[in-house]
């Protein structure tokens, strides 16, 4: 690697981690601020609260990462370019492509390294956070989910309920299994059933082909089967909605076992498969970035920083919007879930490599 390469990406590098130290600050800092009242409440200490959010850092980083490698790449080469030095590369015979490749090889290798965060690291620390919210920040639940996302949930004080699959809001509970116990915890009555559907504030839930055993002094004292059975519950549909694990939270490989678990409990997965392809589409945003923030500087580099922060926040932005409607429209069915996960990056990727072959 040259040295010129080097300087590059070491300019690039600097104005990367200064964007996502600066993006990451502002959410850790709005979400103390909407949380403070309950830590102060529940007395937690500020090595807890600090411990928490350092735990939600890979959480929060595919959310700012890609905006940060736009900001890095239009700050650091945009400054270059006011000081003459891309002035200099030029009449040195480099080509737009040839300055720009440093920065979309780091925009490619911040690629890699927030795929590895986001399926290894994140779901790890993201556990470790909640646990730490629950036992020592005062954010008490009554559920608790196991590494195959299934869902242990306490509907009141004698009743345990074991959901595989939860659907909230379509108000479907798949693979239930709930256990009644007595004040002392021995086991009364077991009831297992592959669907639970919510019928309404009338009906309430209903378990679908159940199996019914009771228990007496711990023993099995009889089975039946029944095609109907009313579950009491005083939690509905949003309820469960609430704790419902979102696509956007589970890495590729978590969300693709997820849908084979759906696939084989008869469920349609049509809807969540857009967020699947969604997965990959979101990976390679940084170098789309990139190329896209190396275009803007060498097109307003020479205008100022003003003028390049908000080209940046425009592109952001429109970015933001393309993917917020491309989305819905997969999981509406509306177009094929790979071509709403992939079609705004594909529409800013040609838009960002147009403007910087026209780049002068």
């Amino acid at each position: 690697m040259r040295t010129l390469d080097r300087y590059l990406l070491g300019e690039g590098l600097k104005a990367l981690l200064l964007a996502l130290t600066v993006l990451t600050s502002v959410f850790v800092l709005v979400d103390l601020l909407n949380n403070v009242g309950r830590y102060l409440q529940a007395g937690a200490g500020l090595s807890d609260v600090a411990l928490y959010y350092l735990l939600l850092v890979p959480k929060v980083l595919p959310e700012v990462t890609w905006a940060s490698v736009l900001l890095a790449c239009v700050l650091s080469l945009g400054t270059l370019t006011r000081q003459n030095e891309v002035l200099a590369m030029r009449m040195g015979h480099w080509s737009t492509l040839r300055i720009a490749a440093p920065l979309l090889l780091l925009g490619l290798l911040v690629c890699g390294g927030l795929w590895a965060v986001t399926e290894w690291l994140a779901p790890r620390t993201t556990t470790l956070a909640l646990d730490l919210s629950e036992t020592r920040l005062g954010k008490t639940s009554k559920y608790r989910r196991t590494r195959e996302n299934d869902i242990w949930y306490r509907a009141g004080e004698e009743t345990l309920l074991h959901i595989g699959i939860l659907q909230g809001a379509e108000g479907i509970l798949r693979d239930v299994t709930v256990f009644r116990l007595t004040p002392a915890f021995a086991l009364v009555e077991r009831v297992d059933a592959p669907v639970a559907r919510w019928e309404g504030e009338g009906a309430g839930w209903v378990l679908e082909r159940a199996m019914v055993r009771s228990f007496t002094n711990g023993r099995l004292a009889g089975v039946r089967r029944t095609a109907r059975y009313p579950l009491a519950l005083t939690e509905g549909p949003e309820d469960f909605k609430r704790i419902e694990k979102d696509p956007a939270e589970m890495g590729f490989q978590e969300l693709r076992r997820h849908i084979e678990r759906l696939l084989a409990s008869g469920a349609n997965v049509r809807r969540i498969l857009a967020d699947l392809h969604a997965k990959p589409a979101r990976a390679v945003l940084p170098v789309l970035m990139a190329l896209i923030g190396v275009a803007a500087a060498l097109r307003v580099g020479r205008r100022g920083l003003i003028v390049s922060l908000a080209a940046c926040i425009l592109v952001a932005f429109l970015y933001w919007l393309a993917f917020s409607l491309s989305l819905p429209l997969g999981r509406g069915e509306v177009l094929p879930p790979w071509l709403a996960a992939w079609l705004p990056n594909a529409v800013f990727g040609t838009a960002g490599l147009v403007a910087l072959l026209r780049s002068r």
